[in-house]
């Protein structure tokens, strides 16, 4: 499951904005001002994140409801031939 959240889109649009932020936010640490585009970015990786740790929550909780189901479905079986 998280090698297809790896490799989609929206995690390269997470970690792009990631370093795009951070590298716009940089001369931060020498005592300097942020760059121009610094608040663009930090609001693109805050929503990028957001939407990233969304749809993890999501896979998580399908995949979880299903191994229950499947397990559910599995007692059912058993009690019936006992």
């Amino acid at each position: 499951m998280f090698g297809r959240l790896w490799h989609s889109v929206l995690f390269k649009i997470t970690a792009a904005c990631g370093v795009l932020a951070l590298a716009t936010g940089l001369p931060v640490a020498w005592g300097g001002a942020p760059l121009a585009w610094f608040g663009l970015f930090r609001i693109a990786f805050s929503v990028a994140l957001f939407t990233l740790l969304a749809r993890v929550v999501y896979l998580l909780a399908s995949e979880t409801l299903w191994l229950l189901r499947n397990r559910l479905i599995l007692a059912y079986v058993f009690m019936g031939v006992v």
